[in-house]
């Protein structure tokens, strides 16, 4: 850490430690500017934070990577990384899995995430959904972006294979299974990058923790990074950003980045800076959330590497996960192994506590059908309620739709996350975002 004068102003101040932030923060870093990162909690990490008990490393929920070695974060990494020191690499996940229930028989069909997929199931096999296939790569993008996934399968009258494909990809690529809002031209959009890329979901050797520690590693060789550090309110002068205030003290930048979900923004901007119509957007939008849960096991109880699919857990909502342990041997210790599944819900219902209680219930009732030996085999378990992105990928939000990268009205305030206009759904489009102001700024600073 660097010793600075109270009043010495940073190229940038940056509010919130999350992966968005810290990510734009290394790269800022990387070229020499000085960096302070502000978080509000004890802690790094945000919604990617990484917790330790037992010998086991959790997630705080899943945390894959969207094409790995060639996604936005990989591009980050790969920016910062020291001559020194070794390539963070990104293992593919292998093949998925559907969990077909029947009155005489319910058993594990794959299920297909990438084009081998296709190939290899029998219940998803390439010849029940060719139609779908067909129809879903003769989509056109930008026309079905504000029409709904269900409005475009009752148009085009897809079979019980077909509804039951879109459900599940929609449910976990775009974490949004309500299919009346999910954006068809969003979901086409994603397929198409994973046509295009050839590489569907991947998780980091080493998990996250080696990215945190790479990412703050590289931001406190030109800078510092504070927790406990609520940001109170943003300095603002003749539309320019001067620094923040943070309880008694006050931190001076040449400029601010906003590294939180927009929709928070304004506990500490004055909203009267900037346009309504850019505070509307940010307050209305709808993040995704859920029931994501860990079960630290006593031994391996299955090898597979690629996700898992349940549906109906409680009325048509899906859940999806996988052995993060049999992808990263290292977050567990050795001979035990690490689940996690996750289901995501309407953000409403986790106000609700007979509803939290009914989806855990009924998630670890068919989690224990599905997979025999799992219940007899917890060591742990670790329910979590939680927000898991900024933004919900829907008619009404889709890309272009939501806040770019600048806050109108005052020249120096950067936006970056999860709930910006970075293309892709979920997390992807935090670490898109980190490039898109990236950029922006380094346009603005030649």
């Amino acid at each position: 850490m660097m010793n600075r004068k109270a009043k010495e102003e940073w190229d940038f101040i940056i509010i919130g430690g999350g992966i968005c932030g810290l990510s734009l923060g290394a790269l800022l870093a990387n070229d020499g500017y000085k960096i302070l990162i502000l978080e509000k909690a004890n802690e790094i990490g945000g919604r990617a934070k990484v917790v330790e008990k037992n010998g086991f490393t959790l997630d705080y929920g899943i945390h894959t990577v969207r094409f790995g070695k060639k996604s936005a974060l990989a591009k980050t990494l790969e920016t910062i990384r020291a001559s020194d020191q070794d390539p963070i690499l990104f293992k593919e996940l292998g093949t998925s899995y559907f969990f077909l229930e029947g009155a005489e028989r319910s058993r594990w069909t794959v299920f297909p995430t990438g084009i081998s997929g296709i190939t290899k199931g029998d219940y998803f096999s390439i010849w029940k959904l060719k139609n779908v296939l067909f129809k879903l790569m003769m989509a056109r993008k930008k026309r079905n972006l504000d029409v709904s996934v269900n409005e475009w399968q009752v148009k085009k009258n897809l079979n019980e294979e077909g509804q039951r494909y879109l459900k599940s990809i929609t449910g976990s690529m775009q974490v949004c299974p309500f299919l009346e809002r999910a954006s068809m031209g969003e979901l086409r959009r994603n397929l198409a990058e994973v046509a295009t890329k050839r590489i569907s979901v991947a998780y980091p050797i080493g998990g996250w923790k080696l990215i945190f520690k790479r990412l703050t590693e590289k931001i406190k060789e030109n800078g510092n990074i504070l927790t406990n550090k609520m940001v109170d309110k943003i300095l603002i002068e003749n539309n320019l950003a001067k620094g923040v205030i943070s309880g008694e003290k006050k931190f001076f930048s040449k400029n601010i980045i906003i590294a939180i979900p927009v929709q928070e923004i304004f506990d500490f901007l004055n909203e009267n800076k900037t346009n309504q119509e850019f505070v509307e957007q940010c307050k209305k939008l709808r993040p995704t959330a859920g029931l994501s849960i860990d079960f630290a096991l006593k031994k391996k109880i299955s090898e597979d590497r690629g996700l898992f699919y349940l549906e109906n857990i409680v009325d048509d909502l899906i859940a999806f996960g996988f052995f993060t342990s049999n992808i990263d041997e290292e977050c567990v210790p050795k001979g035990k192994q690490l689940l996690t599944f996750c289901c995501p819900c309407n953000v409403e219902d986790l106000e609700n506590p007979e509803f939290r209680e009914e989806i855990l219930t009924r998630l670890k009732e068919k989690l224990f059908y599905a997979f025999l030996e799992l219940e007899e085999n917890i060591e742990f378990e670790r329910p979590l309620f939680t927000i898991f992105d900024g933004v919900e990928v829907n008619i009404n939000q889709y890309q272009e739709l939501r806040p770019k990268f600048k806050v109108p009205g005052i020249h120096n305030i950067y936006l970056v996350g999860d709930s910006t206009a970075g293309k892709g759904a979920g997390g992807d489009i935090g670490h898109n975002s980190v490039w898109n102001t990236y950029e922006i700024i380094r346009e603005e600073k030649r």
